[in-house]
C-alpha cells in the first residue's frame, strides 16, 4: 500500500513537470504570434518632441476598415520614442499629436508576426507654414520681443506711430511650446528722443490661458503715466490649433488724446479736452486645400472715434504653395498682416496693429494700405535663406513725418497733426502708388553669428529739389512725387554665450531727398530700419525661486541723425522732413 503511493506521488510529480516544461516550451511561440511598433516624434529640426501622443487603431480589415477595436494610447519618452507592443500581425492606422503642433497620420503600416516595425514622424509647427503677409514698420524702432512693449511710450502711442510690423530675421526662430499659463510684466521708460521731457515708465500688463488643448485666450493692456495720454487694452481668442483650420480673432481698444496733438485753430477752446478711442477688429483663417496649397483668408476692420468718425476695412488673402519643406511661393493681397508667433511677446506685438492717423482738411483719416506681392523663399539648411519678392503698394492719406519750427506751418493746421513727445509733426501727402522688387539673402556664420543683405528697387516719395522757402509752398504736397529708389539694408546679429547678450546692428541706405522707406511691406529674411542702428539685449539673472525670465534692452535708431530733407525755413530753423527720427527707448520686462 506504502509503495503504490508513492508510485502516485512519483507520477504526479512528472505529470507537473511535464505541464510546466509544455508551457515554457510554448511562451516563445506564443510570442511569435504578435508584432511590435517602435518609432520616433521631433520636429522639422530634428529636436525630440517629448510628451506627443500616439494612437494606434487595427488592424484594418481588407477595405482599411478597421476591423479590431482601439489598440493603444502611448505617450513618448524624453528621447521622443514609443513603443507599442503585442499587436496582431495585420495593418495598422497611426495618428501623432503634440500641443501646438499640425497631426500626422499614418496608415497602411504592416505588423508581421514576432517582427519590429520602425516608424518616424516629423511633426511641423501650427503657424510654420502661414503665409498671412506681415506688414513691418520701418519706421518704429522696435524689433524681435520688444515690438509692443517699448511702443507704449507716449510719442509710440497708436495715434502718432501704431502700423504693422513684422518680426526681425535676426530674432531666433521662435518654437511653439505646450499651451500654458503665461504672465508678463514691464515697465518701459518714456521717450527720450529729440529732446522730449522723461515723464515717468509706462507699465504693460499681459495674460494668456487655455482654454483646452486646441484654443486658448490672451489679454494685454498698457498704461502711460498719465491717463490723458492714452492707455490700451488688447484680447484675442485662438481656437483649433491642431486641426486643419485654426482661427483667431483679436480686438484692440486704445484710449488717445487729441489734446496736444489736434492745432488749436482746428480743436477750439471747447474741445480742449479731446480725446478718442481707437478700435482695430481683425479676424484670419488658415485652410490647407492639399499637401502643397495653404489659402489664408481673412480681414481687418479700423475705426476711430476724435473730431469725427473714421475707419476703414481691408480683406486679407494669401495663397501658398509649398513645393518642399524649404522651399515655398506665396501669392497676397490686402491688408499687411503682422508675423503670427506663438511667443507670449510675439503674440502681444500683434495685438497692437492700428494705422496711422493723419489730418486731411480739417478732418481726420487713417492711413490704409493694400499690399499685392508675389514671393519665392528657398531656405538652405537651417542657416541661409534666400528670397525675391515682386510688389504693388497701393496708399492712400500717407503719412510723411516732419519737424522744426511751428512757425513754418501758420495756414497749414488743417492738413497736419502734431507730435508733441519728439516735437514734430505728421503731413497727409495724400494717395500714391508704388511697385519694385527685394532681393534678400541671410547666413549664419556658425551659431553666434549671422548677417544678411538686401536689395530694394522701387517707388518712394521725394522731394522736388526746390530751394528752401521762408515757409512751406502753397501746394506743400505738390513737391512730392513717387520716383525709383534703390535701397540696401544690411543686418549684422552677434550673441555672446557666456554672458547671453544678442547684439544687432543695422544700416539702411535711403537715396538724398527720399522721405519715405522703399518697399515698407513686403516680408524677407532681412529687415532695417533707415540708417544705422544699435539694439541690445541683456537676460538679467533671476533668483533660483523666483521662476521668471527678466531682460532688458536699449535700442538706438538713425544714431547719426541723417535723412532730413528741408523745405522750409523760419529765422535759422529749417523745418524738414524725415523718413524716421533719432530715438533711443530702453526698458525690461518679467516674464513668468
Amino acid at each position: 500500500m506504502k509503495r503504490n503511493r508513492q508510485n502516485l506521488q512519483s507520477f504526479l510529480r512528472l505529470a507537473a513537470f511535464a505541464v510546466l516544461a509544455a508551457l515554457l516550451a510554448n511562451l516563445p511561440l506564443r510570442a511569435q504570434n504578435f508584432g511590435t511598433i517602435t518609432g520616433v516624434v521631433t520636429d522639422r529640426g530634428g529636436d525630440p518632441l517629448m510628451g506627443s501622443t500616439v494612437l494606434v487603431s487595427g488592424p484594418l480589415g481588407p477595405l482599411h476598415e478597421v476591423v479590431g477595436a482601439f489598440v493603444e494610447r502611448v505617450m513618448t519618452d524624453a528621447q521622443g520614442r514609443f513603443v507599442v507592443e503585442r499587436l496582431t500581425p495585420g495593418w495598422y492606422s497611426l495618428r501623432v499629436l503634440a500641443p501646438a503642433r499640425l497631426p500626422a497620420m499614418r496608415d497602411h503600416v504592416h505588423v508581421q508576426a514576432g517582427e519590429t516595425t520602425q516608424q518616424k514622424f516629423v511633426l511641423a509647427d501650427v503657424f510654420a507654414n502661414s503665409v498671412l503677409a506681415a506688414g513691418k514698420s520701418r519706421f518704429s524702432t522696435w524689433g524681435d520681443d520688444w515690438k509692443w512693449i517699448l511702443r507704449t511710450s507716449s510719442s509710440t502711442r497708436p495715434l502718432l506711430r501704431f502700423q504693422h510690423q513684422q518680426k526681425q530675421a535676426s530674432a531666433p526662430p521662435a518654437k511653439n511650446a505646450a499651451l500654458t499659463s503665461q504672465r508678463l510684466i514691464a515697465m518701459v521708460p518714456q521717450s527720450s528722443s529729440r529732446g522730449a521731457d522723461q515723464s515717468g515708465l509706462a507699465s504693460v500688463l499681459a495674460y494668456s490661458e487655455p482654454l483646452g488643448q486646441t484654443s486658448d485666450l490672451l489679454v494685454a493692456g498698457s498704461l502711460s503715466p498719465s491717463v490723458a495720454e492714452g492707455a490700451s487694452f488688447a484680447a484675442a481668442y485662438r481656437r483649433g490649433l491642431l486641426g486643419a483650420s485654426p482661427q483667431q480673432l483679436s480686438i484692440a481698444v486704445h484710449q488717445l488724446s487729441l489734446e496736444d496733438a489736434v492745432p488749436g485753430a482746428i480743436a477750439g477752446p471747447a474741445n480742449s479736452l479731446l480725446r478718442a478711442q481707437g478700435i482695430a477688429l481683425a479676424y484670419s483663417q488658415q485652410r490647407r486645400l492639399s499637401g502643397h496649397w495653404i489659402l489664408d483668408t481673412g480681414f481687418e476692420i479700423d475705426y476711430l472715434n476724435g473730431l469725427q468718425d473714421v475707419g476703414s476695412a481691408n480683406p486679407r488673402l494669401a495663397l501658398e504653395y509649398r513645393r518642399s519643406p524649404s522651399s515655398k511661393v506665396v501669392f497676397s493681397f490686402g491688408a499687411p498682416q503682422p508675423e503670427q508667433g506663438n511667443k507670449l511677446l510675439d503674440r502681444i506685438s500683434n495685438l497692437d496693429a492700428f494705422p496711422r492717423v493723419t489730418m486731411n482738411g480739417n478732418r481726420l483719416a487713417l492711413e490704409t494700405v493694400r499690399h499685392a506681392e508675389a514671393a519665392f523663399d528657398q531656405k538652405f539648411g537651417s542657416n541661409s535663406e534666400f528670397l525675391v519678392a515682386v510688389y504693388h503698394d497701393a496708399v492712400d492719406n500717407a503719412a510723411v513725418w516732419g519737424f522744426g519750427p511751428s512757425r513754418s506751418l501758420s495756414g497749414f493746421e488743417g492738413d497736419l497733426l502734431l507730435n508733441p513727445a519728439v516735437g514734430g509733426v505728421i503731413l497727409d501727402s495724400g494717395a500714391f502708388h508704388a511697385s519694385g522688387v527685394q532681393v534678400a539673402y541671410m547666413r549664419g556664420f556658425g551659431k553666434f553669428l549671422r548677417a544678411g543683405v538686401a536689395y530694394n528697387l522701387g517707388q518712394a516719395l521725394q522731394v522736388y529739389p526746390v530751394a528752401v522757402a521762408s515757409e512751406l509752398p502753397a501746394d506743400w504736397q505738390g513737391i512730392l512725387r513717387s520716383e525709383y529708389a534703390g535701397s540696401i539694408s544690411t543686418v549684422v546679429t552677434a550673441f555672446v554665450p557666456r554672458c547671453r547678450t544678442r547684439i544687432s546692428a543695422s544700416f539702411s541706405s535711403m537715396p538724398k531727398g527720399t522721405v519715405t522707406v522703399v518697399d515698407p511691406y513686403t516680408n524677407g529674411p532681412v529687415q532695417a530700419e533707415p540708417f544705422v542702428g544699435l539694439q541690445i539685449r541683456q537676460p538679467i539673472p533671476t533668483l533660483a525661486f523666483l521662476p521668471a525670465h527678466i531682460e532688458a534692452l536699449a535700442d538706438f535708431q538713425n544714431v547719426l541723425n541723417q535723412g532730413a530733407v528741408p523745405i522750409a525755413k523760419s529765422g535759422n530753423q529749417p523745418f524738414d522732413l524725415v523718413p524716421a527720427y533719432r530715438s533711443f527707448r530702453g526698458g525690461f520686462s518679467v516674464l513668468f
